[in-house]
């Protein structure tokens, strides 16, 4: 039977529900949260596994950690980005620190991205470990550009203290 979606897509999907059941705690806490067994955790970030994660156990696992992983990636399916709301942050300090995560991550990036593609040859498990570099620059913009927005909505300039 063929998937509803495309091998890209279903792979976008995988990956952000083994990023999800690792913000969460893993897969043991992830099961007690989406109340399924922990085999069932674990079907669902198997590529070579039909599973998905079902909708309610997206939920679930969403607001325990507080982070829209999988939804993201349904809405971009869909051509459609999630927004948030300002947030009451946006400090100098708040910025600053969510730069030097976004800086981390982008080198973490590129060293995988580097080592991957040194031979001339990207195997699916070197585009496994690089996608996941990939999904934590993701994950490090997002809250950059929430602090941003919430200095862009603030009164006056941020000051950061040396």
């Amino acid at each position: 039977m063929a998937r509803p979606i495309s091998d890209t897509w279903f792979q976008r999907i995988k990956a952000a529900t083994r990023d999800l059941v690792k913000a969460c705690g893993g897969v043991e806490r992830s099961a007690e949260i989406a109340h399924v067994s922990k085999s069932e955790v674990s079907r669902w970030q198997v590529v070579t596994d039909e599973s998905v994660l079902p909708i309610p156990a997206a939920v679930a696992l969403e607001n325990e950690c507080g982070l829209p992983i999988v939804t993201t990636v349904m809405a971009e399916l869909n051509g459609r980005r999630l927004t948030d709301g300002v947030s009451e942050g946006g400090s100098a300090a708040a910025v600053a620190v969510r730069h030097a995560e976004v800086f981390r991550a982008a080198a973490e990036l590129m060293a995988q991205g580097a080592q991957a593609l040194s031979d001339g040859d990207l195997t699916p498990a070197e585009a496994e470990i690089y996608d996941r570099a990939a999904s934590q620059l993701q994950q490090a913009i997002a809250p950059l550009r929430l602090d941003l927005a919430a200095a862009k909505a603030g009164a006056g300039g941020l000051k950061v203290v040396r």
